[in-house]
């Protein structure tokens, strides 16, 4: 068979196959992988201060809080790992918001890449998180606009394409993601500030959290 013939050994659209010239059908290294096989969001969840023994890793929903006492953080796990070894020119978290305090507006939220820490989804609690001082602050979102319950149409993007790039060429292509207030401890005593996120357990997949790469 003709060499970069395409072809197919199996029904997965991110395993780009054409034939070696010496009828085998090989993995096409050169062939441009589908925007949605580029990396993925493989789990995520919150933790509660307030309730520290508890998972919400299987919920719809994630909350980034800074009320005292009662704080809030978002984990998310991505995975780049097709794209190991390669730069991107552009990486960024895209996370829709479900609902929000009254008082966001003009506030932040900070997004902490942790190279090598991972979480398992069903058992991630506030005394469990992997958070620590190996996690560096990579992005600072300001949030424009209050959100009303029910209506995901807002989002909050992060650039994260050096820390993606870093993962890719000095880690394995996994790295967790923490959404976290930078007005934790600060003597918020109220819930005007909080944003909920959604997860990748949400209903509609079209709101679910991704990755958005450019190779």
């Amino acid at each position: 068979s003709q060499l970069s013939t395409e072809c197919s050994t199996d029904n997965d659209e991110c395993t780009v196959q054409h034939c070696d010239g010496a009828g085998q059908c090989v993995i096409n290294p050169e062939a441009e992988l589908p925007q949605a096989c580029l990396s993925d969001i493989t789990k995520d969840s919150k933790v509660s201060q307030a309730m520290p023994n508890s998972n919400f890793g299987l919920g719809q929903y994630m909350i980034v809080n800074p009320k005292q006492g009662g704080i809030d953080r978002s984990y998310i796990r991505v995975d780049a790992s097709p794209l190991i070894g390669q730069s991107v020119s552009d990486a960024d978290l895209k996370v829709y918001v479900y609902y929000t305090g009254n008082n966001v507006v003009g506030r932040a939220i900070d997004a902490y890449y942790c190279k090598d820490h991972d979480f398992i989804e069903t058992t991630i609690n506030w005394n469990n998180q992997p958070l620590d001082s190996n996690c560096a602050r990579a992005e600072n979102y300001t949030i424009t606009n209050t959100v009303v319950a029910g209506a995901p149409l807002t989002f909050h993007t992060f650039d994260l394409t050096n820390e993606t790039n870093f993962d890719l060429l000095n880690g394995d292509g996994l790295f967790t993601i923490v959404l976290r207030s930078p007005d934790e401890n600060t003597g918020v005593a109220d819930n005007s500030r909080f944003v909920q996120y959604i997860t990748k357990d949400y209903v509609d997949a079209a709101f679910r959290p991704t990755m958005v790469i450019v190779p």
